[in-house]
């Protein structure tokens, strides 16, 4: 017995059961996004975000013409590390969308609505990335759609990719090392 193609049914079956897997997988993916997008709306800050905000903000305001070591003693200790990649990529995404430019304040709700998009484009495309590499180093896209769900749905990724703005930029910036 054969389907309408002229493969044995049994084929007709596996290749059916690998599109639903597809389908499933990518479809929980894209509700994970959706899960990390409403619960950036709705779940409020990290409890230091402000002071990383306004630690970012000293940090860019530190002159140009000092030596290494003068501008170094002037970073606060909490941002040696990090960087300002999150609030620098959240002004620009401020500036793409409402045509204003000018740093975010630690004290405006929509600061931190930006970083939380900036941090969640950046982990969805570290791991976008990440299955990317799988796919053309496995040559299945259902390994791929695979890594992709799983990642983006584990509970640790999906929670840091809304409200850790220090690490999960560390995290994103690693899977996407790992990917090249």
């Amino acid at each position: 017995v054969s389907d309408t193609e002229g493969r044995p049914r049994s084929q007709f079956g596996v290749e059916r059961g690998r599109r639903l897997a597809l389908i499933g997988l990518v479809t929980c993916g894209i509700v994970a996004i959706f899960v990390a997008a409403f619960s950036a709306a709705n779940g409020g800050i990290g409890w230091d975000s402000s002071w990383d905000t306004n630690a970012a903000l000293v940090v860019r305001s530190i002159d140009t013409s000092l030596s290494i070591d003068e501008a170094y003693e002037r970073v606060p200790s909490s941002s040696e590390f990090y960087g300002v990649l999150v609030q620098q990529l959240a002004d620009v995404l401020h500036a793409a969308t409402t045509g204003t430019w000018r740093q975010l304040q630690p004290d405006e709700a929509t600061t931190y609505d930006y970083q939380s998009a900036v941090t969640l484009i950046l982990m969805i495309a570290a791991v976008t990335a990440l299955a990317l590499a799988v796919w053309l180093a496995l040559e299945s896209f259902l390994a791929a759609a695979f890594g992709w769900a799983l990642t983006l749905s584990t509970p640790l990724w999906l929670g840091m990719s809304h409200v850790d703005f220090k690490d999960a930029p560390v995290a994103a910036g690693l899977t996407f090392v790992t990917a090249g």
